[in-house]
């Protein structure tokens, strides 16, 4: 085939590439965007491609100088249907960069769900894939690892910062040895604490004295991390300086993406605007990055590439987004028979730990009922697992179900006839083991207002109810069915009707805020803080 015809092709098949992908919001409204990719003759190339995931994925390779004996960085600005709002906006990433960072336990690989915390029984994932522990206990200093899908690469860990190493070293197949978090601008810390949560690539070497040093920009106070530059050309061997260098630049935005992880914030208030090569003073190429926000979602979408040599430009690689498709549902119905007809004895909640929600209601008397769901929106119902409680639930209007000890599973949580809290925390096949009762709690004002929710983004639900004075009050589950002292968060005298109040993320910070309704027809919201206080009301509708 031609030139031309390769070309053509080319053009044609970047014209009809389309990649669907769904944002969900508020767990109930999904929309729909597509994304195509148009190149004009001399613009900046990508390739398409599906993910071993079947996501789809258009990569486009950054040119560099060369490096000594190729030592160079490998950059690609890679899109991804299944990627977030990132620094290059929504589903872009910059691809080549590398890190270890904490990941959670799970069934398959440690017989039990926990979340990550920032202590000592977190796990280490290289760039998505798990570290295993073949030398030493895991998190030590000079343990060794192995990644869980063999890639013939010896990893090591060293020193200890807190709850974990303070650094990496990886040893590839190829010879090449790779330092994580061995420069204090690598050693990413947790927003609020003094452990590690990324450990960024900082450097790379060959078996001749090569190396790439990369340079990083944190902020620990908002949880914020970015790549600002990458130096090679350097050699240890001879003492020799890097000469060649790739440099970001970096613009504001409106849409600040933040998130918590077990109490911690981590946010991108930035996105990059240029990446620009150099050897010496002299600029080689300089990449322009142009966004704009999404009508609907407000989020930045890259919409323009340009590259550049000197004083020339090839033509823009432009990147159109359409707009959300009509929303379509499909009804489906399942049979759960006997259950007591008052929507105050069922709940969901996932009890197995399989992801999928499941159903607990009462059959009679003190039995319950729990049928496992089969994830299409039928539940097994002949295999109910049935349990026959202790007869001391004070009142059933505290049965509320929530992972109480962060092991990934729905635990069912009750206030018995002696004002004493009742767990049973839910075993790994979906039933529920033995009954563990703790403090007491005389000083609710309506057994109605107790919910189970974590409050403090720690993994393990907390208690939150309405005592007299018109006072809100959580508790911080300790995580082995105990809760902390009470915590007086909001005195809401304006409060018009209690059971109005609901707990939700209203500002996007991933922390919980109160909801009510006050006097004088007012919708109230108390942003949280993410401890358990509320701030200020702020009245949204009269």
């Amino acid at each position: 085939m031609s030139t031309r015809l390769r070309l053509m092709a080319r053009h044609i098949l970047a014209r009809l590439f389309t990649v669907s992908f769904a944002i969900l919001l508020s767990s109930i409204v999904v929309i729909n965007h597509a994304w195509s990719a148009l190149h004009h003759s001399g613009a900046t190339l990508g390739t398409f491609g599906v993910t071993g995931s079947g996501t789809a994925k258009y990569s486009i390779t950054l040119e560099v100088p060369p490096g000594t004996k190729g030592m160079s960085p490998t950059l690609q600005l890679i899109y991804r249907s299944s990627k977030g709002n990132g620094l290059l906006g929504v589903g872009w990433l910059l691809g080549g960069m590398s890190g270890i960072q904490r990941c959670p336990q799970t069934i398959a690989q440690d017989g039990n769900t926990k979340g990550v915390d920032y202590t000592v029984t977190d796990r280490f994932c290289l760039d998505g894939q798990r570290l295993i522990a073949v030398a030493g206990d895991y998190g030590d200093d000079q343990t060794e690892y192995k990644t869980e899908i063999a890639s013939y690469a010896k990893i090591v860990s060293y020193g200890s910062a807190g709850t974990g190493p303070a650094s990496f070293k990886v040893w590839t197949k190829s010879g090449q040895i790779i330092e994580y978090g061995g420069s204090d601008d690598s050693r990413i810390l947790a927003q609020g604490k003094n452990e590690a949560r990324v450990w960024a690539i900082n450097k790379t070497a060959d078996t001749s004295g090569n190396y790439i040093n990369y340079s990083y920009f944190q902020d620990a106070t908002i949880g914020h991390y970015r790549l600002d530059r990458i130096d090679y050309t350097g050699n240890d061997t001879t003492s020799t300086t890097p000469s060649a260098s790739v440099r970001m630049v970096y613009e504001t935005r409106t849409d600040i993406s933040e998130g918590y992880v077990a109490g911690s914030k981590y946010s991108t208030p930035v996105r990059l605007s240029k990446i620009q090569t150099y050897v010496g003073p002299t600029l080689v190429k300089d990449y322009q990055f142009t966004y704009d926000y999404g009508l609907s979602t407000k989020r930045s979408r890259l919409v323009k590439l340009l590259e550049c040599n000197g004083d020339e430009c090839k033509l823009s690689s432009s990147f159109t987004w359409t707009q959300p498709m009509t929303l379509a549902y499909e009804l489906k119905e399942t049979s759960v028979p006997a259950i007591v007809p008052t929507s105050s004895f069922y709940r969901t909640g996932d009890f197995n730990g399989d992801g999928v929600s499941d159903l607990i209601y009462m059959h009679s008397g003190a039995e319950w009922k729990i049928r496992i769901g089969n994830g299409d929106g039928t539940f097994v119902v002949d295999a109910a697992y049935t349990a026959t409680f202790t007869r001391d639930m004070g009142d059933v209007r505290t049965y509320q179900i929530g992972d109480v000890n962060g092991d990934g599973r729905s635990d069912l949580f009750y206030l018995s006839n002696a004002n004493k809290w009742v767990i049973y925390f839910a075993n790994k096949d979906g039933t529920l083991g033995v009954r563990v009762e703790t403090q007491e709690a005389n000083d609710i004002a309506d057994m109605r207002s107790v919910k189970l929710i974590d409050m403090n983004n720690d993994g393990k639900a907390d208690i939150v109810y309405f005592v007299n004075g018109s006072l809100w009050t959580v508790r911080i589950g300790n995580g082995d069915g105990t809760f902390g002292p009470r915590v007086h968060t909001a005195h809401d005298q304006d409060l018009a009707e209690w059971r109005s109040y609901q707990f939700d993320d209203f500002n996007g910070d991933g922390i919980r805020d109160l909801f009510y309704f006050a006097i004088g027809s007012i919708w109230t919201v108390r942003l949280g803080n993410g401890d358990g206080t509320f701030a200020s009301r702020k009245n949204t509708v009269h």
